[in-house]
């Protein structure tokens, strides 16, 4: 029976690393897509604004306006890839069977992301919380990613 759980544990792990590796590929793609609107987005209306007559009485609006939003979009381009970083990681540690912690914590972040992100996190939270798979992260092997 200890043999068929370890076994199981193993496939559950190879599953779940799988899935971080394809959620960081999501990630890089989306925060990448994400930047380049902001910014695009940010010129397009830095340009309008210095392309706008003069109103009379009113004066005309900050062009640094436009830049705001392409701030906004770096920053969230910025933390997607962030986040994809370190699934790319948890994902690469669950394979090694190392860094339970790590991959515990980026389990909990990930459930912000709904759908997809909350069906990994707590597939992982679960998995991650099972005493034999605990056992399986204490006696990791160096390389153990490398073999799989």
């Amino acid at each position: 029976m200890d043999g068929v759980r370890v076994n199981e544990d193993a496939e559950h792990l190879k599953v779940l690393s799988v899935f971080h590796y394809v959620c960081s590929g999501l990630l890089v793609v989306g925060g990448c897509l994400m930047a380049a609107y902001f910014a695009f987005t940010g010129f397009i209306v830095t340009e309008m604004f210095k392309a706008m007559p003069p109103t009379a009485g009113a004066p005309p609006p900050p062009t640094g306006l436009g830049w705001i939003f392409g701030g906004v979009g770096a920053v969230i381009g910025l933390g997607a890839i962030g986040m994809a970083v370190m699934h790319f990681l948890c994902a690469r540690w669950l394979g090694a069977r190392r860094n339970r912690s790590f991959c515990f914590v980026v389990a909990c972040v990930c459930c912000i992301f709904f759908p997809i992100g909350t069906i990994l996190g707590i597939f992982t939270i679960l998995v991650l919380n099972r005493p034999s798979v605990q056992a399986l992260f204490d006696f990791s092997t160096p390389g153990a990613y490398l073999n799989r």
